[in-house]
């Protein structure tokens, strides 16, 4: 059994994503992804193409960034040989846009 740790940092916390949370992840990364004027038309068109797989939360892949309470960030971590690592993240605030790399 692995153990879970959460850090709080002045209302900063970074958990497990929770299943129940998939489609607001979902929809966050929409958001973000939204930003990106090379993607916008595409995604727009096919919104659906956004997928946070329910597998990747069930296995403990997904980290959620909460700040005040609210969802603002996520990351998918994958196990794969260090040459291939993959990081996806996302990090919304309301006030300030978004950051991301990955599929953000």
């Amino acid at each position: 059994m692995s153990v879970v740790h959460s850090y709080v940092m002045e209302n900063f916390v970074i958990r497990r994503a929770n299943t129940s949370e998939q489609r607001e992840l979902e929809d966050l990364q929409l958001r973000a992804s939204l930003t990106n004027a090379g993607d916008r038309d595409a995604l727009l068109a096919h919104p659906v193409a956004i997928d946070v797989p329910l597998r990747q939360i069930t296995a403990g892949s997904v980290f959620v960034a909460e700040w005040n309470g609210a969802i603002v960030g996520f990351a998918t971590v994958e196990s794969r040989p260090i040459e291939r690592a993959n990081w996806i993240h996302c990090l919304s605030t309301r006030t300030r846009g978004v950051v991301g790399s990955g599929n953000c």
